[in-house]
């Protein structure tokens, strides 16, 4: 550990570029990850494709159409209305007790309603006016009972969950989507031609903006590989060099060049280890108080312990040279350096 910090300079640098690394990878992975969950989840539910109206509104025509297609399985159309309560607006979505979950809901309080008096309210809504299970929501005449809360889709942020028998209450009641689910085997491109030639939009829970996303990212370890390792090589190159007469002190007195290597490689990976800890506990600072405010995000184990075996790979890589050179030093000339 000594010989690692002996050049405090070079080793801050090296120290620096791998730490900014481990916070690159962490706070990007996270990133995409929440994206992903964003279109996989929070547009499309746990369904194949949602459609949405396009030159025309979804009427219950769409409905039909759609469920006569070829290879459809299974179709949940999303019935809404936005409302105001007082000074504050949000939207009634309509649905069955099994229905929530296909749109990538999931009950984080409470229970589901089991009569038409009582509904589930999401998180938006709970947080915006504090409300609470078991409270009371006084709409045209009506009590309901929130009974649950629900999170996990952006779509529907801001809103309270109603039994579908009690749509005759509210008023311009439209239909917000269709979620489909399609037979195994069916060609998605089928579908999606025939949804176009029906004016309307399909948006799939397999989209490609996600794969884009895993590009960049691979893009991105490629780069922090190249980096990292070129940091790694210049630092403990230099180290190398500095020490030149006690490598040929510690050949002289009989270390072999396996040995040597080993030392200098351990080092890099020791330097590794450093900026790793350190460039999570800063990840996890930033993740939580500036990441976190514009995006849902979450670190798992398996993201520190892939960015860990990133930099242990850039340690042994960018050691590798110096390594060699260090085990190829003669103990004569190296007892001459000066």
């Amino acid at each position: 550990m000594t010989n690692i910090f002996r050049n405090k300079n070079k080793a801050i640098l090296s120290l620096s570029g791998l730490i900014i690394a481990v916070v690159l990878i962490l706070s990007l992975v996270a990133v995409t990850n929440s994206a992903s969950d964003l279109l996989n989840t929070n547009i499309v539910g746990n369904t194949d494709i949602m459609v949405l109206g396009g030159d025309t509104p979804l009427t219950n025509n769409s409905i039909d159409e759609l469920r006569n297609l070829d290879g459809v399985e299974s179709i949940t159309p999303i019935l809404l209305t936005s409302i105001e309560n007082g000074n504050y607006g949000f939207n009634v979505i309509f649905l069955n007790n099994s229905s929530y979950e296909t749109l990538g809901l999931n009950l984080i309080e409470g229970r589901t309603f089991k009569n038409a008096s009582e509904i589930i309210i999401d998180q938006g809504y709970k947080d915006s006016t504090n409300t609470n299970v078991n409270d009371i929501i006084n709409y045209n005449n009506t009590q309901y009972k929130v009974v649950g809360v629900v999170s996990g889709n952006m779509n529907y942020y801001n809103s309270i969950i109603v039994s579908p028998e009690q749509i005759n209450k509210f008023e311009e009641v439209h239909i917000f989507s269709i979620l489909i689910d399609l037979k195994k085997d069916v060609s998605k491109e089928n579908i999606e031609t025939q949804i176009e030639n029906m004016n309307l939009i399909s948006i799939f829970g397999d989209d490609n903006t996600y794969s884009s996303l895993s590009l960049i990212l691979d893009y991105l370890y490629i780069f922090v590989m190249i980096l990292g390792s070129i940091i790694v090589l210049y630092t403990r190159l230099s180290s190398v060099n500095d020490r030149t007469r006690e490598i040929g002190v510690l050949k002289a007195i009989g270390w072999d060049n396996k040995r040597v290597t080993m030392m200098i490689i351990s080092e890099s990976l020791i330097l590794s280890v450093v900026a790793w800890l350190i460039g999570s506990i800063i990840s996890i600072i930033i993740i939580s108080y500036v990441i976190s405010g514009f995006f849902m995000v979450q670190l798992t184990p398996p993201m520190f312990s892939n960015v860990l075996i990133i930099l242990l790979l850039i340690g042994v890589i960018g050691g590798l040279y110096p390594a060699w050179r260090a085990s190829r030093l003669s103990p004569t000339e190296a007892l001459r350096y000066e």
